[in-house]
């Protein structure tokens, strides 16, 4: 597992909605149904695992799915600066074809 392996989007379309639907109604009964606002242990954990379903859900980046090698991200799905970074449009030269380079 390589430090870029981390940077990857690894959650998919359905992954992230149902991350996002799910996440913020966890947030909300954590927090007030369950008495976590008021230090309930048991609200606090649901409001916990309801944050971390939202966060993974916007970045589109799950830590748990790398190590395991899951990824429900369509092949060649990448993030928008990779794909601006790798821009291949751009003819690669050989180095005979280099300028001022001498054949």
């Amino acid at each position: 597992m390589s430090i870029t392996s981390l940077y990857r989007r690894n959650v998919g379309g359905l992954d992230r909605a149902l991350r996002l639907v799910v996440g913020a109604p966890l947030v909300a009964v954590g927090l007030f149904l369950a008495g976590g606002i008021w230090g309930e242990p048991v609200g606090i954990l649901v409001a916990l695992v309801g944050l971390v379903s939202l966060l993974t859900g916007i970045s589109g980046r799950c830590l748990l799915y790398t190590p395991l090698g899951i990824s429900t991200a369509r092949l060649g799905a990448t993030s928008r600066r990779a794909s601006v970074c790798h821009d291949d449009k751009e003819p690669h030269l050989q180095r005979s074809e280099q300028p001022g380079a001498s054949a």
